[in-house]
């Protein structure tokens, strides 16, 4: 771990591209300046994050969650989740270190998630 604190830079307008963002930094006008910036994490305090829809979730309120199926039989914890185009998929890994890739349809193949119980339900075969 660095001992040294990171230098905070406060975003002023930003939007999706591609596989990325564009952002204009407060106070970062110079061109060098900004080049620096290229290529690197943008972290966002949480209490900044809007407000979501009752179903909707950001990723890092999954991760970590405890995976059941319908039977409640447990899967896995949500270690990651992965962006595919046609819909995110959850990285699930149990204790002997199986991975599962589990789709996230919601109704379909998630059936719910509970923050607070840390627990997610998925129509899910675990040998699938």
């Amino acid at each position: 771990p660095s001992t040294h604190e990171l230098e905070k830079i406060y975003l002023e307008d930003g939007c999706a591209h591609k596989k990325g963002v564009i952002a204009k930094f407060i106070d970062v006008d110079d061109r060098d300046l900004a080049a620096n910036l290229l290529n690197q994490e943008i972290w966002v305090d949480e209490n900044e994050l809007p407000e979501l829809e009752d179903g909707d979730y950001y990723w890092h309120q999954l991760i970590g969650l405890e995976v059941f199926n319908t039977d409640d039989n447990y899967i896995g914890n949500v270690k990651n989740l992965l962006e595919t185009g046609a819909n995110d998929v959850l990285i699930v890994r149990d204790d002997e270190q199986s991975e599962y890739l589990i789709p996230y349809i919601k109704e379909q193949v998630i059936k719910s998630i509970d923050l607070d119980a840390k627990r997610i339900v998925v129509d899910w075969d675990k040998d699938f």
